[in-house]
């Protein structure tokens, strides 16, 4: 059986994702390449480095007006901290007027930005999230 030469480019009526096309064309090539006798090869990968995305730092502000207790219970539904945890960031939001509540990638930071934002307004306390680069 002949295969097509790695090179040759394949009319494809649906569009591929780049993903997808350099899996096509990397499997081309391996069929290309094979030992006709054994029907094996031996396949070597370039190792390709991904960078990690840039992390935000998702804050909680001080206000006169949010209880304890409800700032509390964010910080452990949201963000997923202990009791421990979130009661020492609620006395750091507290006592220096902002609290870190951990650094995630920019969507999960948005989204963890906006539930926290609705969910105040839900329960009709001014209580607010920011996050900032790094």
């Amino acid at each position: 059986m002949s295969y097509p030469s790695p090179q040759a480019k394949i009319p494809v009526s649906c569009s591929l994702s780049h993903y997808d096309e350099i899996v096509l064309q990397e499997s081309l090539k391996f069929m290309a390449e094979s030992d006709s006798e054994s029907g094996t090869k031996t396949i070597q990968r370039e190792k390709s480095k991904v960078s990690e995305p840039p992390l935000y730092k998702v804050l909680l502000l001080n206000d006169d007006y949010t209880p304890m207790d409800f700032v509390v219970s964010i910080l452990e539904g949201v963000f997923q901290k202990t009791p421990a945890e979130a009661t020492r960031i609620m006395l750091q939001v507290h006592n220096n007027g902002s609290g870190v509540c951990g650094f995630y990638p920019k969507e999960i930071a948005e989204a963890k930005t906006v539930a926290v934002d609705q969910r105040a307004k839900q329960e009709g306390f001014p209580l607010k999230c920011v996050m900032e680069q790094g």
